[in-house]
């Protein structure tokens, strides 16, 4: 895969030409999963005794080994699984179009059933997967990550995709949020919302942004807090 994202966008978009030839829709409307990854691996043990197969969806973020075989990593969600695709199992029509198509970054469903490798890795044998999401842009390196400040700010999708640990403060934040709102509405509290711009500069001595409304022809003062 060529280093330069401009180039790896071109093969992309190539392998997207190959998928809609072969009359696969890369962007489906709809999708199907039995559970979530992160649910399977906290009852892992209960879905290997029941040995029945179960199907999940998510995003790869990363593939290793080629030729008959390979083992993806896929992520749903923040919880990871590893799937095992062989060309034995799923067939050789299936598992060529996965190994010449897919990407880092694309979203696919697969389904199979649970197992744990001699590594100890719980992993579900892929018997079968569907296309959900081509991606036709690279996502960051996986070991240097998303670094340049700049662009993490500007873009913070990328940054959440390539960070963990910012996806954990954004969890952490929205728990925090919904137990403060909880906690005032099971007190009979009435949530409501202020005007984000206001006629009058508001905050004591804080310095406030001010704005000019065209429409109106007046100047306007953002509110410096939401209390």
């Amino acid at each position: 895969m060529p280093e330069n994202p401009i180039e790896e966008s071109a093969v992309r978009l190539e392998k997207l030409r190959q998928i809609q030839e072969q009359g696969i829709d890369p962007y489906p409307s709809t999708s199907f999963r039995t559970t979530s990854i992160g649910q399977i691996l906290g009852d892992f043990d209960r879905h290997v005794a029941a040995d029945a197969e179960v199907t999940v969806a998510g995003r790869i973020k990363a593939v290793r080994g080629h030729g008959g075989a390979c083992f993806v990593d896929l992520e749903d969600g923040g919880a990871k699984i590893q799937l095992h695709l062989k060309r034995d199992l799923m067939g050789a029509a299936a598992y060529d179009l996965f190994e010449k198509t897919v990407d880092h970054g694309d979203f696919i469903q697969a389904a199979g059933k649970l197992f744990v490798t001699r590594r100890g890795e719980r992993s579900l044998e892929a018997s079968s997967w569907k296309l959900l999401t081509k991606a036709l842009r690279p996502l960051p390196a996986k070991w240097h990550g998303l670094t340049d400040t700049e662009v993490r700010y500007r873009k913070r999708y990328l940054d959440l995709v390539a960070n963990p640990d910012v996806r954990a403060i954004f969890r952490k934040r929205s728990l925090i949020v919904s137990t403060i709102r909880d906690f005032f509405q099971n007190e009979g509290f009435i949530e409501v919302e202020t005007p984000i711009l206001q006629p009058l500069a508001g905050g004591a001595t804080a310095q406030p942004f001010v704005t000019h409304h065209n429409a109106l022809d007046i100047d306007l003062f953002m509110r410096i807090a939401p209390e």
